[in-house]
């Protein structure tokens, strides 16, 4: 599943660099992102509700960019170095 959201956000950010030049892909974009939210607020609405955070939704929407481009880099800067985790090393 994770790379199945890694791999739409990489295709969501690639397909916006390109829309920049190809105005056809525009509306693409628009619909791809449209399903996007719609699927994530299908899981976020019940999980903000649950933990009292309902007051944030505004801010998913706006967020999205900063949220693909996050998706992006962390996935792909994941791959490299080690880090610590409960105690563990992780390469």
């Amino acid at each position: 599943m994770l790379v199945i959201v890694y791999l739409w956000n990489v295709m969501l950010l690639l397909m916006a660099i390109v829309a920049i030049f190809t105005p056809a892909l525009r509306m693409w974009l628009v619909w791809l992102m449209a399903y996007k939210v719609v699927l994530e607020l299908l899981f976020l609405v019940p999980v903000a509700s649950f933990f009292g955070k309902r007051s944030l939704l505004p801010w998913f929407i706006p967020g999205q960019p900063f949220h693909i481009i996050y998706v992006v880099l962390a996935g792909w800067l994941g791959k490299f170095g080690s880090y610590e985790w409960k105690g563990r090393q992780v390469h």
